[in-house]
């Protein structure tokens, strides 16, 4: 074998390790130990973040469907409710209404006894009730204090229903004539024994004192959710938790879906934004015997507020673990890479140094095992020379 000069052998030693310590820092320690963790980091943090978020819409969706089916569970129950009173009302002024005959009918005084004596009427409205005769006048009047005799309410929609349709209707709420207050009012036929309508027996009542839909509204859902009562046909609040929202006018068609969607009949929960333009998870239930719903609303702040901060928490567990995670790949990538960090500088060593360095120590015999065997192998192969 023919001898190496040593000045070549040093200069191609020198050249090769140079060219060869260069290339694999570059590449390996600048590229592929960065892009590792990196990469693995990516996965880790991306795979945290993926389940934090996926845990929280699954959560958001299981709380809005539970809270949405307790609430129009309990706004189901007071819709039966009232329209259970509607019905007793509506039918007790039916009855009266059919005891009423035409020689009642011509004589006031009379008139105005048999209304006094009807004590399960003054039970059930408030604001007391009245006669009238076929023109829509007031003919006798329960209590007389209310002065509503000779006041004729031919205009209003109660009044067209009962003395021209012949059937009993509710009235949309409005300001009383003579009250000046917020009123709704239910009216029935008075027939004659031939079945011709002569008069209304009506009864009513005044919504700005406690009435029979107080024991619904009165009270607070939590800490700030309440109940609104609709009378569709007028888009008027009938009456609130929130009493001074009554008879107030709800947005014209087209303006609020919801509001839209409840008036034609919708029953259901959702969140939605109402007419204030508060956001709201709200249930609906009609009241058919009225023609009437009921909407029960929580604010979503208070509504979601349990899940609100169990998605806080789960933001600062995913951060907690994005950065064990990062530290935790981190350090086992560093010790995993260092022997090809030793390699490096070994190489880099060579350049610099006309000695050859001691073989690198082996701890495993994977890929990077046999890079530094590799290594050793030429280092022996050199020291033969």
């Amino acid at each position: 074998m023919r001898a190496c000069s040593p000045i070549v052998f040093a200069g191609s030693r020198k050249k090769w390790a140079k060219d060869t310590s260069l290339t694999f820092q570059l590449s390996l320690l600048s590229s592929l130990k960065t892009r590792v963790i990196f990469s693995t980091l990516v996965i880790f943090v991306a795979s945290i973040w993926v389940l934090a978020i996926t845990a929280t819409h699954i959560l958001q969706s299981d709380m809005e469907r539970l809270l949405g089916e307790q609430q129009l569970s309990t706004v189901s129950v007071a819709a039966s409710a009232v329209n259970d009173d509607f019905t007793d009302r509506m039918q007790a002024l039916e009855a009266e209404a059919q005891k009423l005959d035409i020689r009642l009918m011509g004589k006031p005084s009379a008139l105005q006894a048999k209304l006094e004596d009807l004590s399960i009427l003054q039970q059930q409205f408030n604001a007391g009730m009245w006669v009238s005769d076929e023109t829509g006048t007031v003919i006798a009047d329960f209590p007389i204090s209310a002065r509503r005799t000779g006041v004729n309410y031919i205009e209003r929609d109660f009044m067209v229903s009962a003395l021209k349709q012949g059937k009993a209707a509710v009235g949309s709420p409005v300001i009383g004539k003579v009250l000046k207050a917020p009123v709704f009012v239910m009216a029935a036929p008075i027939r004659d024994a031939g079945g011709r309508v002569i008069g209304t027996l009506a009864g009513v009542t005044n919504l700005a004192d406690p009435n029979f839909l107080d024991k619904i509204t009165q009270g607070l859902y939590g800490k700030t959710g309440g109940y609104i009562v609709v009378e569709p046909k007028s888009r008027l609040i009938l009456t609130a938790t929130d009493k001074t929202r009554i008879l107030e006018v709800l947005p014209d068609p087209g303006v609020n879906q919801y509001v839209d969607r409840n008036i034609a009949g919708y029953e259901g929960y959702s969140v939605l934004v109402n007419a204030l333009g508060e956001e709201q998870l709200a249930s609906v239930k009609q009241i058919p015997a009225a023609g009437w719903y009921i909407l029960l609303g929580t604010p979503v702040v208070e509504a979601f507020a349990p899940i609100r901060n169990v998605q806080q928490r789960l933001v600062y567990v995913a951060l907690l673990l994005s950065l064990l995670a990062g530290w935790i790949t981190w350090w086992i990538l560093k010790r995993q890479l260092s022997p090809l960090a030793a390699a490096a500088n070994a190489m880099e060593q060579l350049s610099h140094s006309q000695h050859i360095p001691a073989p690198l120590p082996i701890h495993s015999h994977d890929e990077i095992g046999k890079l530094l065997g590799g290594f050793n192998h030429v280092i022996e192969t050199w020291t033969v020379r």
